[in-house]
This record gives C-alpha cells, structure tokens and sequence, in this order.
C-alpha cells in the first residue's frame, strides 16, 4: 500500500543520496555543463505564476521560491533559486541552485528512521547534512512543453519524480531514473523500486526488487519483500502476497507496516479472524516503536462487519477516537446503527448523523456509502431523500443489484405509506 508521504519522500531522497552510502564515498555526478544566462532575466521575485507565463512565451527568467513540506513528523523547507534561459526551437535551459534547506525530524520520525536501519548518528548529522548541500547547482535541458507541464503542477504543489522523466535530454543532476540524479552508487533496489512504483513502471519495479534480494543490505530485506506483496496484491496474486508479506514479518517482526499488509492480504482471502489478529499486530508493534499508525484501526473497523455487532462498534468508534477522517470507517458505523437487529444498536439519528458524514468525507462519489446514506434516510422514515439518494448511486453503479432492490424497496414503502 503506497501511503508514503511527499514530505516522506524527500527525505528518503535526501538520506539515499547523503547518509546511505559507506562513509567518505560521494555519488558519482555529471558536470553542470548547460551554460546559463546571468544577465537579461526577467525577475519574478517570488512570483511562480510570473515564472511560468515567461516560460510559456519563450522569454529568460529567473524566480526564487521557498517549499514546505511538513507530514508524518519529518519537517523540511527549501529556498532556491531557479531560471529558465537559452531557448532554441523546442528546447530550453532549466537552472536550480539551494539556497537553504532545513530538515526537522520530530520523535516519531526519528522511530521510523531507525526501524529503516538508520543509525542514531546518521539521524542525528540530518540537519548539518542539510546546511552542507546549500549552493548545490543542478541544470537541465527540456523540451519546453514538458517544462511548461513540470511548472504547472509545480505551482499546484503536484511535483512528481515523472515529471523529470518527461523530459527528452537531462544533464547534471537533474536527469532521470537510473541517471546522475539517481546514481546506483548510492541508491539501493528497494529504494529505486518505491520511485518506480509511484510512476506506474510496475515491472521495473519488479526488476529492482528481485536485484534487491540478492545485492541489498540486509536491512532493505524486509522492506523489499513487503513492496513485492504489494506488486502481487495489485495483479490479484494472493498466494504470492502472502508469501512475500510473512517473509517481511519474519525479517522484521518490528516492521512498522507490514503486519498491516498482510492483514489486508489476509481479508481479500476472506479470512476475517486471521486478518483482524494481524493488524492487532501491528497496533502492538506501533505502539513498541513509538509510532501512531491509524491505518490498523481502520482497516479492523472495515473487516469487523462480518463479527459480532458490538465488536463492530466498539472498534470503529476507537477508530473514530483516533482519526475522524477515513469516509469507511463512518460509513461502517452509520450501517451498523441503521441495520443493527440488536436494538441497543440501533439508533436512526446516528446513522443518519454518519452517513452524511462519509458523504461528505468521500464527496458524494462512492455508490456504497449513498447506499448507506439511503438507508439513513429510510430508516429516519425520510423516504423521498432514501429514493433520491439511491437513484445517485445507481448512476454511479448501474448494474448494482442491491442497489436496484434497495430502490425498489424504498418505492414500496413510499407507496404503502401514502
């Protein structure tokens, strides 16, 4: 499950290209070769819109801009200076030099860090680590489209790793996978598998990991084995992904996530119970890493509705405690209240109150939460509102059987009522 936050990301970026080589080994880079204008810029200030329609027309400009990142207790912010001169036919320069870069890491992230094998040490050195790369000059040739493409959704804070690609000819060290940006000096498989992944390039992926399982350090191992569970789980390969995820446990019974895979690959099997014991797992083992994953408790509240009802409630309501964002975990409940036959479970104006609620969290586009929502309303005796809304999740999921005889249920009641 590829949860890894942008914040995340820059800095694994950040420690593969830093910490995570033997000590007083460099990467390898490519010279900044691409000459660039110094003079003659139009000045942006800050101004990224003012950046982009200068690209846009063809005309040299230079912008300085500061980026914050801030998730999952990792805290970085950059300023850099960027330009985009030299045009020729399609092509033009694109030129970036930091100017500072903080890191922060926060108790929680400095747990996950070591759970990934870094060192105290090497956690430590991340903020001198930082202030050394300020100054560092990196360049590139695009095609002016794919630039244009790569500003756009700079500036609606959307940048990917993808993007780069995009472009026809890189030097320096903004060239794409498996180039200077990403030398293999200092990079390992599993690490190069997550990029691949988060573009789609599933077989490479593939490639990198089964490389990782015999040239990695053993500390990439469990991780390796995790993300290749997670390729299998995307081809509907169960077996496989069970296989790959017990291997990861095995390795790495303290693994901050892979207990929660495997507890997914368990419920697409159909297991309940076995599923519901290994996200327990992973609660205990967060809880021994200092971490405070919510994924577990809503991926128990999701798989509990085959239980006992109170169980069903009891563990998505501590899952609400926790997090109040997942749409599932609402919608779970609002069922629950809505069709409970235990009465001291049933409870219309809740179930009415949470289905709106997951309605609202999944912006109306899910057909099974309408579907809950619906039966809130026909519960409430709202009959009008239970048709309304059942006939918006028949266009989200027309050949939807139990949509069409909840419909038509609703029909029948309204009818026998007037």
């Amino acid at each position: 499950m590829l949860r890894t936050s942008r914040a995340s990301y820059f800095l694994a970026l950040f420690l593969a290209l830093t910490i995570a080589r033997p000590a007083g080994q460099q990467p390898a880079r490519s010279p900044n070769s691409i000459p660039h204008d110094t003079d003659g810029l139009k000045d942006c200030g800050s101004d990224s819109t003012c950046f982009l329609s200068a690209l846009e027309d063809g005309s040299a400009a230079k912008v300085r801009r500061t980026r914050s990142l801030a998730q999952d207790g990792t805290s970085i912010v950059e300023t850099s200076y960027a330009q985009v001169s030299n045009f020729t036919g399609e092509q033009c320069t694109y030129f970036v030099r930091l100017e500072s870069l903080t890191v922060t890491l926060t108790d929680e992230a400095r747990a996950r860090l070591r759970q990934q094998g870094v060192t105290d040490a090497e956690i430590n050195a991340i903020p001198d680590l930082a202030h050394q790369a300020v100054g560092t000059k990196q360049a590139c040739v695009f095609n002016r489209s794919s630039l244009i493409t790569l500003m756009r959704r700079w500036n609606q804070d959307q940048t990917s790793i993808e993007d780069f690609m995009r472009a026809d000819h890189c030097e320096g060290d903004f060239a794409p996978i498996g180039s200077a940006f990403f030398p293999r000096t200092s990079v390992t498989h599993t690490e190069r598998s997550w990029w691949l992944l988060t573009t789609g390039k599933i077989e490479e992926a593939e490639q990198e990991l089964r490389l990782a399982f015999i040239a990695d350090p053993a500390y990439e191992l469990p991780e390796a084995h995790r993300r290749m569970g997670e390729i299998y789980l995307r081809q509907q390969k169960l077996d496989p992904a069970l296989a790959e995820f017990l291997k990861a446990v095995e390795l790495n019974p303290r693994h901050n996530s892979a207990w929660a895979d495997l507890g997914r690959a368990y419920a697409l099997r159909g297991n309940v119970d076995k599923a519901a014991e290994q996200l327990r797992r992973q609660i205990e083992v967060n809880k021994k890493n200092g971490l405070q994953s919510l994924e577990p408790y809503s991926l128990l509240c999701t798989i509990s509705n085959d239980g006992p009802v109170e169980r069903t409630v009891e563990t998505c309501e501590d899952a609400l405690k926790r997090y109040q964002g997942d749409a599932l975990v609402w919608n779970q409940l609002a069922w629950t209240y809505a069709t409970s036959k235990d009465p001291r479970y049933r409870d219309s104006a809740k179930a009415l109150e949470y289905a709106q609620k997951a309605v609202s969290l999944s912006e109306g586009k899910t057909s099974e939460i309408l579907d809950t929502l619906a039966e809130a309303y026909f519960v409430n005796g709202n009959f009008d509102k239970a048709i309304e809304t059942e006939r918006k999740a028949l266009e989200l999921s027309p050949d939807e059987a139990s949509l069409k005889e909840g419909l038509a249920r609703y029909l029948r009641a309204k009818n026998a009522n007037r």
